[in-house]
């Protein structure tokens, strides 16, 4: 393959593949490094090392044919490259900078956001436009002769490990591996002992309820329930958050007991309620559509045999990817909806529900 078209297909494919490698690099620390840092372990699941080697191949590959195309109709080709060269290490760079995250949104910063990026991308590309420019003609010589050879092979390759990626995240999407840290329970369930649903909404107050006579129909469930069940009127939160709110309600212990705070995981002392109703035989299960504090790296899935956190979502692994938390976040914001995009709504809850009691 000459002329044109095989310099910008070798263009494609070497930014493929240049893309692949970060992908998988960025898979790695995904699985093995907390982008939270207070988190026990790691919130994703096997399907990011599918999507972060195949999200970042694309945005390569993409970059590689909207460069190669005017590099080949001009003779400053090493320009181009470098621009390339640049965006990689630019992209490697704020990728590992930008890799840990705070909880909740973070305001748009001209220094952080627009200031840095440049001040990386602009001495990497100097840098880079001097070695092209020193080395271009044996680069040239070596694409002719030793790299052309090797583009078809390459193609198929790419070509395969796409087909790959896709199967995989395919086959998460319709078997996603819920599981939670407990082992089966090692004694039979008591005779004639009762389901126990425990439901909790976070951050709503008792006053916007109708159930507590705010004069909207806001929660017309809850008010069915109150009017055939139990109704506490003197009801008092141990504590005005998430986290620390339900390692109360599942250890009985105040905040300051169970030590669970916004940068300290629930300790594995307490003894909670999901262990407990393990150590009698009850067979523990768990739904949680909190993005932040009930993920189980926060210790709050003790007991539970299963945990279905927003780790078992594509749409969260995609979510702490360097491309899926800037501009897939970005443009949905933007286009779709000023939300996160990972959020799960009661449909993505009631799936897991369903799909854990049929088994």
């Amino acid at each position: 393959m000459g002329g044109s078209a095989g310099f910008v297909s070798r263009w494609f494919f070497i930014s493929a593949l240049m893309g692949l490698l970060i992908g998988i690099f960025e898979a790695w620390m995904l699985w093995t490094r907390p982008r939270v840092i207070p988190l026990l372990e790691p919130d994703v699941a096997y399907v990011v090392w599918f999507l972060a080697p195949l999200i970042d191949m694309a945005f390569f590959a993409l970059a590689g044919l909207a460069l190669g195309w005017p590099a080949s109709r001009t003779r400053g080709k090493e320009l181009f490259a470098a621009i390339e060269a640049a965006l990689a290490v630019t992209f490697v760079t704020l990728m590992v900078a930008w890799f840990h995250i705070e909880i909740g949104p973070r305001p748009f910063n001209f220094d952080g956001d627009v200031l840095l990026p440049a001040l990386i991308f602009t001495p990497a590309f100097l840098v880079s436009l001097l070695i092209f420019a020193a080395v271009w003609p044996w680069l040239e010589v070596l694409g002719e002769r030793r790299l052309a050879p090797l583009m078809r092979p390459l193609g198929w390759g790419l070509g395969a490990i796409t087909a790959v990626a896709l199967a995989g995240i395919g086959v998460f999407m319709l078997w996603p591996p819920i599981s939670g840290p407990a082992a089966p329970p090692t004694v039979p369930p008591p005779r004639g002992a009762p389901n126990i649903v425990f439901i909790t909404l976070d951050t709503v107050r008792a006053d916007h309820l109708s159930a507590y006579g705010y004069p909207r129909p806001t929660t017309p469930n809850l008010d069915r329930f109150a009017r055939t069940g139990v109704l506490f009127e003197n009801a008092i939160a141990a504590t005005s958050w998430t986290l620390a709110s339900h390692a109360s309600m599942f250890t009985g212990l105040l905040p300051q007991q169970h030590g669970a705070d916004l940068a300290v995981p629930l300790a594995s002392g307490p003894w909670t309620l999901a262990e407990i109703l393990r150590s009698r035989g009850y067979e523990t299960a768990a739904f949680v559509a909190n993005f932040g504090y009930l993920e189980k790296g926060w210790g709050i899935a003790q007991g539970f045999g299963t945990y279905d956190d927003l780790s078992t979502d594509v749409e969260h692994n995609l979510a702490q990817t360097f491309l899926g938390s800037t501009a897939v976040q970005m443009a949905y914001q933007t286009l779709w909806s000023y939300n996160w995009f990972d959020r799960r709504n009661a449909r993505s809850v009631n799936a897991g529900v369903f799909r854990w009691y049929r088994h």
